[in-house]
């Protein structure tokens, strides 16, 4: 139980932190 709740929770993270990333990556691109 707790070690498939860590797996998922590993990947949304790991999902959430990409998203932000890309979204910081097109921000600069945009603005400069």
């Amino acid at each position: 139980m707790g070690g498939g709740l860590n797996i998922n929770h590993f990947f949304f993270l790991g999902y959430g932190a990409l998203w932000t990333v890309g979204l910081s990556a097109m921000a600069i691109i945009g603005g400069g």
